[in-house]
């Protein structure tokens, strides 16, 4: 049975530096697989930007998140709690 996994990277706010640091992994998957699965967590991003069409064209996903990292806990009334720092990630 091959072998299966998944990359993910947590708190993207920029995605040159990941470029940088991505692209000998997204080239090597490729190469191994014709895909690279990479799931990018943002907690702010321009969506028009080039590198992010670039990445989408590629098949990689861009994932929404808090901008604040709460602790969450869904004892708590986790929806109340969480509703306006996930509001504000996808407004960004």
């Amino acid at each position: 049975m091959p072998k299966r996994g998944h990359l993910a990277i947590d708190d993207m706010n920029g995605p040159e530096r990941w470029e940088k640091f991505l692209r000998p992994i997204l080239d090597r998957l490729k190469q191994i697989d014709g895909r690279a699965p990479v799931s990018i967590m943002t907690v702010s991003i321009d969506p028009p930007h080039p590198q992010l069409q670039k990445w989408l064209g590629e098949g990689l996903s861009l994932e929404v998140h808090t901008v604040t990292h709460r602790a969450l806990s869904w004892r708590r009334g986790i929806l109340r709690r969480v509703r306006r720092p996930i509001t504000n990630a996808l407004n960004c």
